[in-house]
């Protein structure tokens, strides 16, 4: 067929898409031989008016097809890096895409970046959540609780666990340490027994401070596989006493978007209130709430071998001083301005102190701080007097 395609037309490619099902496969159970097979056409072809392009994919392990072509004493058919690659699933960007299109004006980037986040870019489990958003506004309650729905039961589950089923016992044995402690390093496994964990899709590495430590891919991901313990034949006591509730999911995005919003609001008015002091207009420093507290705070940084270059004393009052100075100001000057900033930053406090102490908040909260962030921009900017 290709031979006669060739005598007709020239220069033409042909693309052949192979797909590997059954799980994760092992090098003598046929991706072996198929690997073979097509490296052996590609050196027989002599047709150069046609090319064809194999694309395969599938879940195998690959130091066990490397020790497959060293049994039957044949050089290796791919190349890392070159022609062969773990696919992770969908980028971040094609998800915000996927949102858009999905949800509209609801599909906003916090939105898609926290789907992204549930499901690590796994193309079914991102269309499944965002299949099941139906409430405007969007809750993170919802998101979540879809997302421990598919991943105890389901036809997404069922298909992921049919690959998964096929572990061997020493990265079964790896699954259970890190079901028990959430990060493995290194040196306390290699690369047979964790290679499997990363084919299918249940953990990746990240590296910490040069040391690469095993983690679970996504909170999708672990919430599967607690689900099914027996079929990991991982079910004992111990892993069965763990209540889900009680453990910090792994979503990092809405902190870190609620950290730079607090960030914002906070060194704004820091900076607009000293900026008062030194133009003369209010008392000094050593007459705020909080001050001594904040001398000592410092100090205690210096003795603890902090870096206090770039931060003023300004930084270290707490919130509520920073409110109760601007709350004074404003009686002693009648302005709305200092008004306005105290009621915002008293608005502030309870969802700051969530963000500061790494609770995950939801789509609520980061709406009222961006709320609070532009009144106290507003109330800022209204206050210039030339």
């Amino acid at each position: 067929l290709l031979n006669s395609v060739g005598d007709r037309q020239q220069n033409q490619t042909f693309l052949v898409l192979v797909e590997l099902i059954g799980g994760l496969l092992l090098g003598n159970e046929g991706p072996g031989d198929l690997f073979s097979d097509i490296r052996h056409f590609e050196g027989v072809w002599r047709d150069r008016s046609v090319q064809v392009v194999y694309a395969i994919a599938g879940s195998w392990w690959h130091q066990e097809i490397e020790a497959y072509f060293d049994r039957i004493h044949v050089s290796f058919p791919y190349s890392p890096g070159r022609n062969y690659v773990r696919w992770t699933g969908v980028d971040r960007a094609t998800v915000a895409t996927m949102t858009r299109e999905s949800l509209g004006a609801a599909g906003t980037p916090i939105v898609s970046d926290v789907i992204y986040e549930l499901g690590g870019g796994h193309w079914e489990v991102t269309r499944s959540l965002l299949g099941a958003v139906h409430e405007r506004p969007i809750q993170l309650q919802s998101l979540w609780n879809h997302t421990r729905r598919i991943a105890q039961d389901g036809p997404l589950a069922r298909e992921l666990l049919s690959g998964w089923h096929r572990l061997p016992p020493r990265s079964r044995k790896l699954l259970h340490r890190l079901l028990t402690t959430r990060c493995v390093a290194e040196h306390h496994t290699n690369e047979r027994i964790k290679e499997p964990l990363l084919a299918v899709g249940i953990a990746q590495e990240v590296t910490i401070n040069e040391t690469r430590y095993l983690r679970f891919f996504s909170p999708f991901t672990e919430l599967c596989v607690r689900a099914h313990l027996a079929e990991f034949d991982l079910a004992d006591p111990a892993l069965e006493r763990v209540n889900l509730d009680e453990i910090v999911p792994d979503l990092d995005i809405l902190g870190s978007y609620g950290y730079q919003l607090v960030r914002d609001i906070e060194n704004l008015v820091r900076s607009y209130v000293m900026l008062q002091v030194q133009i003369g207009q209010h008392v000094e420093t050593r007459h705020f709430p909080g001050y001594r507290e904040a001398k000592e705070y410092r100090r205690g940084e210096v003795r603890h071998g902090l870096p206090v270059e770039f931060n003023p004393l300004i930084s270290y009052f707490s919130v509520r001083d920073l409110a109760e100075i601007v709350r004074q100001t404003a009686l002693n000057h009648n302005a709305d301005t200092w008004r306005a900033i105290e009621r915002s930053l008293n608005d502030l406090v309870t969802v700051r102190n969530a963000v500061m102490h790494n609770r995950v908040i939801g789509f609520d909260a980061l709406d009222r701080l961006q709320t609070l962030r532009g009144q106290i921009y507003t109330a800022i900017s209204e206050s210039y007097r030339a």
